[in-house]
């Protein structure tokens, strides 16, 4: 039986109580979305992946919630990004996100990554954010956490919906 890929939104997060934000908002406002967990084991066969990602929210530490170096940290997300987003996936928008505020992030990801070993999945735009204005260690939600949303998706208008209305939980 074939299943249709109809997500448009892609997040790529080991943990998946830091993704799971995103994926209610996502749900409540019925957005088709696809999590990975960045395992191998359960990544599409490069080659053969043929989603049409429009949204990629991209975890840059897909290791451990450590510091890594960047040597390692993009030893881990080549691969990954490869097996997710096929060379003929255009156009798409990556967040990348960490629990970190690194300002080598910017560096590793658009001009790293991007730039040199994945130029040929390169996405029309980048957006960042910290996941720590978005939930604590513990997983939970921030205070603020629907002001810091409604600020990342209206700010840079990537949905077309009124995400200010959203209560995530009642």
């Amino acid at each position: 039986m074939n299943l249709p890929l109809n997500g448009r939104v892609a997040i790529i997060d080991d943990q998946i109580s830091q993704a799971a934000p995103l994926m209610n908002v996502f749900s409540k406002q019925q957005i088709p979305f696809t999590y990975f967990s960045g395992d191998f084991n359960y990544l599409p066969e490069e080659g053969k992946n043929h989603n049409d990602i429009r949204v990629l929210f991209l975890d840059i530490n897909l290791i451990d919630d450590g510091v890594q170096n960047d040597k390692v940290l993009k030893a881990k997300l080549i691969p990954v990004i490869k097996r997710i987003i096929s060379t003929d996936n255009y156009p798409y928008l990556v967040i990348y996100w960490s629990r970190h505020q690194n300002k080598s992030d910017k560096i590793l990801i658009e001009k790293e990554i991007f730039e040199n070993d994945l130029k040929d999945r390169k996405p029309i735009s980048f957006l960042s954010a910290v996941k720590s204005d978005f939930f604590k260690l513990d997983g939970s939600l921030t205070d603020d956490f629907d002001d810091n949303i409604v600020g990342l998706f209206s700010k840079n208008r990537i949905f077309n919906f009124q995400i200010s209305s959203i209560q995530l939980f009642d």
